[in-house]
């Protein structure tokens, strides 16, 4: 077939008739035909990977149940975690209450106080109290 000697030579075997019917078409068609035979190739492909890929999802999904694993808590983790946010809440209140234990001992003073000036500035007057 070189150099366009031995055209005439016709096909021989199990494709010879495809070769034949193959050279007789435009060369436009011998393309579009091309392009849609990869395109189908393309496709079978894609689909073929497809159905493998979901076939073995099923398969998983019915045949085996996934395994549970056991979550153990360390109880002694959550107990001191708990008990030192009791101990911090508790000390909270002791402080405020110890502040405020201060400031009732501040105004029973001053009041202590106002009425020890009350009571020398009424005595001071030389007035009596009433009987």
């Amino acid at each position: 077939m070189l150099l366009g000697k031995n055209d005439n030579i016709e096909s021989k075997g199990p494709l010879a008739g495809l070769k034949k019917k193959w050279k007789s078409l435009e060369p436009k068609k011998q393309k579009t035909i091309t392009i849609l035979i990869f395109a189908l190739a393309i496709v079978a492909f894609a689909s073929l990977g497809y159905h493998s890929r979901h076939n073995r999802v099923n398969k998983e999904k019915k045949g085996h149940k996934p395994e549970t694993k056991e979550i153990s808590l360390n109880t002694d983790v959550i107990e001191k975690s708990l008990f030192r946010q009791a101990q911090d809440t508790i000390n909270q209140q002791g402080k405020l209450i110890a502040d405020m234990r201060k400031e009732i001992a501040k105004v029973k003073a001053a009041t202590e106080e106002a009425a020890r000036k009350n009571k020398a500035s009424s005595g001071r007057a030389g007035i009596a109290p009433p009987p």
